[in-house]
């Protein structure tokens, strides 16, 4: 589960009293902006290419890598977090979700589900 925003620099939490999905406002001190934070699933692949571990989630089309797998999913979590800060500070969030097949549920936003994930065999011509 990855969760959007600067976690290191929320202060102020609480916990929301709407009854929605858990989510929290928090107050940033630096931005001077109320924001909401959601939990949201992601299907992250972890990969290993020689002595380097890839995390990558199609549903953002991000990727990072690390030394090992703990490693690799702590830089994504950090990945995860400053791409949604990016988008809500270009106020590009809504848009770029939709090119990337995320669906507007009401008021949350959820990303395309991953039907299967398949090994294939194919012969190319090299």
């Amino acid at each position: 589960m990855a969760h959007w925003g600067a976690q290191k620099s929320r202060t102020n939490c609480r916990k929301a009293d709407s009854g929605r999905n858990p989510a929290f406002y928090c107050f940033f001190q630096k931005y001077r902006y109320y924001y909401e934070y959601m939990n949201i699933k992601l299907a992250v692949s972890i990969i290993k290419e020689g002595k380097q571990y890839i995390a990558y989630t199609p549903a953002l089309d991000l990727s990072t890598c690390g030394k090992s797998e703990k490693q690799a999913k702590k830089r994504f979590e950090e990945a995860v977090d400053v791409f949604f800060q990016e988008l809500i500070e270009r106020g590009t969030l809504e848009n770029v979700l939709a090119d990337l097949g995320w669906k507007k549920i009401k008021t949350q936003w959820a990303p395309p589900k991953i039907i299967s994930t398949d090994v294939q065999k194919f012969c190319v011509a090299v």
